[in-house]
């Protein structure tokens, strides 16, 4: 998945959405105790002739994606003769999601990830738990336990099918670091500074991040919490408190120091994801924060020079190693109020994507980690071989920190606001931390 289309929110109209869905319940739509009733009583389904499905992934076009959506849909459509209306949303899917549900238009299933007010979609009534259809459709003994867990909420309550994960290190290309005179990837803060000044004084430019958008919002997160433990780190990212936080303030001040270092390429804080892959993949940068996603559009020769690692961490850190994160929040299935009243469909289109060749296919050309439990060995030669190390080797070189998407959970959108701020030129950490306490307002 390219995680740069994790854009996906409910925004101000969310009581709307509730009122409207409410509304809906008391002409036929499902309430959740009637959907979870639906799982046992399929039977009572007219005839489905299509279902709907918003997607984040694409399955038209040149994406990597594509072939294994289209082996997963194909598989379905001949086997049950359904068709399948496959809307591409990208970027706007949240927006459009929150739209067609207003409208009592909504799709039977949203393929997504699990970030923002995705994690909302529940509470708001828009989706169905499905705790029972895991274990109903055999899929408790498929996906991981962690992966699960990582989609329960609070309440205990599964809001999808966990599909995709991601493994995130931070990237070093060894052939410009050697230009700089460097022969080692840094494992201190101290040593990625003085790798920055070898950098730039050989020409090359240092790390690069999307200072505007989500990636560098969690890598500005996981400066935030280099001095916390993941109790703390959990708790300042459910609620807020950057600011009151002792340890959560050396985090930022770090990344100031770092900024002020010129760690960052000049310009970053109008950096994306994607012009931040295309100056890394270009040689113009030596560092870059990226997750598996990006590892298929790294050529081969960018692979074969690119070492994966972890962010250097200062002493007197939390962590003894650099860190790099992990989690299964990348991609899964939720299903609609609507796609309740079509369950056996619904069941059968989700289920064609946990079949092993569709995850071979996954693993092999979209350089997936899947959140499931079937052995991957014997794809992993197919993929880009920086899958096969992140999945390996790195695992050694680094500590896992805490992924902060189930935490942040519907402030994320604003978050990534304030951390937007903090690439800028000459904002302190008092700033920063305002600006992030305040997105939980």
């Amino acid at each position: 998945m390219n995680q740069d289309r994790k854009k996906m929110l409910f925004t101000s109209v969310a009581s709307a959405l509730v009122l409207t869905l409410v509304g809906c319940a008391g002409s036929g739509s499902p309430t959740s105790e009637s959907s979870s009733s639906a799982g046992g009583d399929q039977s009572s389904e007219s005839k489905v002739s299509e279902i709907n499905v918003l997607s984040l992934y694409k399955k038209t076009g040149d994406v990597p994606e594509g072939a294994a959506i289209n082996l997963a849909v194909d598989s379905f459509i001949s086997s049950t003769g359904v068709s399948v209306n496959f809307t591409e949303a990208g970027e706007n899917l949240g927006e459009e999601f929150e739209a067609t549900v207003l409208a009592g238009q909504e799709a039977d299933v949203v393929i997504v990830n699990l970030f923002d007010k995705s994690s909302g979609w529940l509470d708001a009534g828009a989706t169905i738990a499905v705790n029972d259809l895991i274990a109903e459709w055999g899929l408790d003994s498929v996906i991981k336990e962690s992966a699960i867990k990582e989609w329960t909420n609070s309440s205990g309550e599964v809001q999808g099918f966990p599909f995709q994960g991601f493994t995130w290190p931070v990237w070093y290309n060894m052939d410009l670091l050697a230009k700089a005179g460097i022969t080692a990837a840094p494992q201190t803060m101290d040593q990625l500074i003085e790798a920055t000044d070898a950098l730039r004084a050989a020409g090359i430019g240092p790390m690069v991040v999307g200072g505007n958008d989500w990636s560098g919002n969690k890598l500005w997160l996981q400066f935030a919490q280099m001095f916390m433990d993941k109790t703390e780190a959990a708790d300042v990212y459910s609620n807020g408190g950057f600011c009151a936080s002792p340890n959560a303030m050396k985090g930022i001040s770090e990344f100031v120091k770092a900024r002020d270092a010129g760690v960052f390429v000049d310009g970053v804080e109008g950096y994306t994801a994607d012009t931040m892959n295309a100056a890394y993949y270009a040689q113009d940068a030596a560092i870059m924060p990226a997750g598996s996603w990006a590892m298929s559009g790294a050529e081969p020769e960018i692979a074969a020079v690119t070492e994966l690692g972890g962010l250097p961490v200062p002493s007197g850190a939390a962590y003894t190693k650099p860190t790099a994160y992990e989690g299964f929040t990348g991609v899964g299935f939720f299903i609609t109020k609507k796609g309740a009243q079509k369950l056996s469909a619904v069941k059968d289109f989700i289920l064609s994507f946990y079949q092993p060749d569709v995850i071979g296919k996954f693993v092999a050309e979209v350089n997936v980690v899947p959140a499931t439990t079937n052995d991957i060995s014997e794809y992993l030669a197919a993929a880009s071989p920086l899958l096969g190390e992140a999945v390996s080797t790195m695992q050694t070189k680094v500590e896992f920190a805490l992924m902060p998407d189930v935490y942040v959970g519907t402030h994320g959108d604003a978050l990534t606001r304030a951390s937007a701020l903090a690439y800028g030129p000459g904002v302190s950490a008092d700033q920063i931390c305002k600006a992030a306490d305040q997105a939980y307002n």
